[in-house]
């Protein structure tokens, strides 16, 4: 399981975006991931007694793409506790961390998009 954050249809619509911009998704896509990974670390039912599963929930970023999912070398039942197993049911805390911060990514990205700007315009 992962929950991918995706700037760059960004770039496709307004094509390419001053340095200045970039540096402002980033630092927010960073920002926003690890609101995520902190929520989901938090919320999920799966009673831990080593912290395992907290720790496999992690982020990467690849470019203009971010990602919150599991490390199966640290847990490699993390993706059966969000997804279920058998008679196991899901625990999508993940999916309701995302949820969860909806309003807060949409504004953040908005905020940093016009922090970016200022920084543009103002040069």
């Amino acid at each position: 399981m992962q929950i991918i954050i995706d700037t760059s249809h960004i770039k496709k619509t307004f094509g390419d975006l001053p340095k200045e911009i970039e540096i402002e998704i980033l630092i927010e896509m960073k920002e926003q991931l690890t609101q995520i990974q902190r929520l989901a670390r938090i919320n999920h039912r799966h009673i831990t007694r080593t912290t395992m599963l907290n720790q496999s929930i992690q982020t990467e970023i690849h470019g203009q793409t971010g990602e919150v999912g599991f490390d199966p070398s640290i847990a490699d039942y993390g993706k059966y506790v969000h997804e279920g197993h058998g008679t196991w049911a899901p625990d999508r805390f993940i999916d309701q961390a995302v949820e969860q911060r909806e309003p807060e990514i949409i504004s953040g990205f908005e905020r940093a998009i016009n922090k970016g700007i200022s920084k543009v315009t103002s040069i």
